[in-house]
């Protein structure tokens, strides 16, 4: 094996594929990996008053962090759960059906001066915004639903 010199400051960037190795031995720093069949051997002395503690193991590289990845809310999933199946549904089909049913009634209609003060008293009877209402009763929302 032959030895040389560095001339200029060189980088050489080991990797998990070139296995390398880290010993402390005797006063005397040894790196050693191997690369597309190549041995690297980086030797050095150790001065007495180094940080690095007098180690005879083999000291083992330190593994990659990777970053953390943000888990989905439990209501996202490959099968998009819809209706009172969903994590965060405030109604069911029956009161889907009741509402429908309610809108459509003349004699219940009649007792308020407008459409939205209708939504705005379903919406306070179901604990939704009026909003939710109107797409109920105008099948926007709750498609899957059908009256009975």
């Amino acid at each position: 094996m032959s030895t040389f010199q560095f001339k200029a400051v060189q980088l050489l960037q080991l990797g998990k594929a070139d296995n390398p190795t880290i010993k402390i031995e005797d006063g005397t720093l040894t790196i050693s990996a191997n690369r597309d069949g190549d041995q690297i051997l980086i030797t050095t002395p150790m001065p007495s008053t180094s940080v690095l503690p007098q180690q005879t193991k083999e000291l083992v590289p330190a593994p990659v962090v990777t970053k953390s990845v943000r888990r989905k809310p439990k209501y996202w999933s490959r099968n998009p759960r819809f209706g009172e199946s969903h994590a965060k549904a405030k109604l069911k089909e029956q009161d889907i059906r009741e509402m429908r049913t309610l809108f459509c009634d003349d004699e219940y209609r009649k007792g308020f001066g407008s459409e939205y003060a209708l939504y705005v008293d379903l919406a306070k009877a179901y604990n939704v915004h009026y909003t939710t209402v109107y797409k109920v009763v105008h099948n926007q929302s709750w498609k899957h639903v059908k009256n009975a």
